[in-house]
């Protein structure tokens, strides 16, 4: 479990606690610990963890977890950040489809929070690690500076895609950038016919550039026809009231 500072003034993180959904109270510190600003803070399980990543024997803002009630499950979980007082100081509702990468791929790959400017549970602020290890515990998140390069618009992977369930290009990476600072954003999908078949967000605020992923169902649940369909993505500038449109075509097919 990793932690970041995101202020501009050091964070004392002793006597706080971290709940996972199992229950279990893991303690970050039971001493005066001073995390500087824009750093990272890694909680980890055992020393395993060192030979995966040799950096982190050295690396100072760390802690071993007490217990072994250290568990996180791949079927998603809440996970609450307590301070020194047992008040919440922040919390995730994680789940497999926070994952940017299938479902086979995601059993290698740490979730990575995409902007810590924006609120830890929103839509699209989290994404599976690009890093060639699967993570980058207590550096900078992999997946920060990759979407950092989105250009405005929209962007499909795999297109086409086969929704079938066979654990192969189920379902798709939406990537979509923008050219504003703070923008409202909607994200629909529509048949051949210009009918709309699903909504993936609707008024969402966001800050640049985000990703979400979609199954191939639509509002109802049920799976769309083989066919083609357009990814319509419209944005407001917040601060201009400014609107642009950008749309792709998507591909649901079946393998032969």
């Amino acid at each position: 479990i990793e932690l970041f500072n995101a202020e501009q003034t050091d964070v004392q993180i002793g006597g706080c606690k971290v709940r996972l959904a199992n229950g279990s109270m893991l303690p970050l510190s039971d001493t005066l610990f001073l995390v500087p600003p824009q750093t990272y803070f890694v909680l980890l399980q055992d020393t395993i963890g060192y030979t995966l990543f040799p950096h982190l024997a050295m690396y100072r803002y760390k802690s071993i977890a007490a217990g072994s009630g250290f568990s996180l499950t791949n079927s998603g979980g809440t996970v609450v950040v307590l301070n020194a007082f047992d008040m919440i100081s922040d919390s995730l509702l994680y789940h497999p489809g926070m994952h940017t990468v299938d479902k086979k791929e995601a059993m290698n790959h740490s979730l990575e929070r995409i902007s810590f400017s924006s609120p830890a549970n929103e839509v699209g602020n989290w994404g599976s690690s690009p890093a060639a290890q699967g993570a980058t515990p207590g550096l900078q998140n992999a997946i920060t500076g990759k979407l950092g390069n989105i250009p405005p618009g929209v962007s499909i992977s795999p297109n086409p895609f086969s929704p079938d369930n066979d654990g192969f290009e189920d379902e798709i990476e939406i990537r979509y950038g923008t050219m504003y600072n703070q923008v409202s954003i909607n994200i629909r999908i529509f048949d051949d016919k210009g009918r709309p078949r699903k909504t993936l967000l609707r008024n969402h605020y966001a800050n640049g550039s985000g990703v979400i992923r979609y199954d191939g169902r639509d509002d109802g649940g049920n799976a769309l026809p083989l066919g083609m369909y357009i990814v319509l993505m419209d944005i407001t500038d917040t601060a201009s009231g400014q609107k642009k449109a950008y749309k792709q075509v998507l591909v649901s097919a079946r393998e032969l």
